[in-house]
């Protein structure tokens, strides 16, 4: 996926941060619904290579929108609270892992709802 990102990252300074994020979270969801419907592995493959793209878009426009939105004064302290979101990477395998010995035929569907339900915290700025 390395050679996606930079034509990735050439398509995505024509829009805006928030248009990126939402394209990314777009890809996120699709990739994983895909996972959760998935019974053979070109359809697997797919599911990874959305999956990827949407990571391509959405985790480099995460810092660039917390600048764009921080006080020129607070930017460091923005930035320093937005690495909370680490904790999804302590946290996530442990509810994942339930949620796979579970609810293994859902799982990846309500994530991917989850997931499209975040986009709503992300509206385009009107000028």
């Amino acid at each position: 996926m390395l050679l996606l990102q930079l034509p990735i990252s050439i398509f995505s300074e024509r829009f805006t941060s928030t248009t990126i994020l939402l394209i990314g979270i777009l890809f996120f969801a699709i990739g994983l619904a895909l996972f959760g419907v998935s019974t053979n592995y070109p359809l697997f493959i797919c599911a990874m290579v959305l999956f990827t793209v949407g990571e391509i878009f959405a985790f480099p426009t995460m810092n660039v929108m917390i600048d764009e939105i921080a006080p020129e004064t607070q930017k460091a302290t923005y930035l320093g609270a937005a690495q909370f979101k680490n904790l999804g990477g302590f946290i996530g395998p442990i509810i994942g892992g339930w949620l796979l010995t579970h609810y293994i035929n859902t799982m990846f569907i309500v994530i991917a709802a989850l997931v499209l339900c975040s986009s709503l915290f992300y509206r385009p700025k009107t000028q």
